[in-house]
């Protein structure tokens, strides 16, 4: 399966997307709008997020806070989040498989936590 899903900041809801074939690391870069990272959200669910996030001004107004409910894992980052999975054998990022996203709708809870930029003092507290 190619499908993969985003979460989508300015919809707030999960969107599924279908992966190309060709061009990934550019299909990626276009739905993170930046340089990618993944980052582990279980063995086999992988999330691609924004690299530069937080120093990017446009996607630094809120946090985006992802939770895995069944395993306590939490992580906050900025932007949009795309869910993959990997082939363990060739090491390519693949399709959520039927498993994979009925995990991920049942478990995992995504939201946007605005963050308030104090000038004076130059960081961000929420």
């Amino acid at each position: 399966m190619k499908n993969i899903l985003k979460y989508n900041i300015e919809t707030r809801n999960l969107e599924e997307l279908e992966m190309p074939q060709e061009n990934k690391l550019e299909f990626f870069q276009e739905h993170v709008r930046g340089l990618i990272e993944f980052v582990s959200l279980t063995d086999s669910i992988d999330m691609i997020v924004d690299e530069e996030g937080a120093i990017r001004g446009d996607r630094a107004t809120s946090l985006t806070i992802v939770k895995d409910n069944k395993t306590g894992f939490e992580i906050q980052l900025f932007g949009h989040v795309l869910f993959t999975s990997l082939d363990w054998e060739t090491g390519e990022t693949v399709g959520l498989n039927e498993v994979q996203r009925e995990y991920i709708e049942k478990n995992v809870t995504i939201r946007l936590q605005p963050l308030k930029i104090d000038l004076v003092k130059l960081r961000y507290t929420i």
